[in-house]
């Protein structure tokens, strides 16, 4: 199959210091997925507001965020989507992290 097995879409609100991040992952992959593992970069002066995520585990290790399902939202169906949702704290909520991984493989980004 051709082009990334995912789609991911970051959307962050505006907000002074702290704003919402609602994050939508679409399974392109062509087949269904049983559970899955969400991994990105935030930009540097940007960190995860911790006990504000919804729909989503989320460990964090300075800049780097993974997260995973929770027990009711892992199996998603081919052309599928699951979203979520957490807080960041951070200057600018328009710089956006550019890469994005579920299950280990790169996923295209949409507005």
């Amino acid at each position: 199959m051709a082009g990334e097995p995912c789609n991911v879409s970051y959307r962050p609100t505006a907000g002074n210091e702290i704003f919402d991040v609602y994050l939508v992952i679409k399974n392109t992959s062509g087949y269904a997925i049983t559970g899955w593992t969400l991994a990105f970069v935030l930009p540097p002066g940007q960190t995860f507001v911790r006990g504000s995520e919804y729909e989503v585990n989320i460990s964090t290790d300075g800049q780097a965020v993974d997260g995973w399902n929770k027990p009711w939202n892992g199996p998603v169906a081919n052309e599928g989507t699951v979203g979520v949702g957490f807080k960041v704290q951070g200057p600018d909520f328009r710089v956006e992290p550019t890469e994005f991984f579920i299950n280990g493989k790169k996923c295209s980004v949409s507005p």
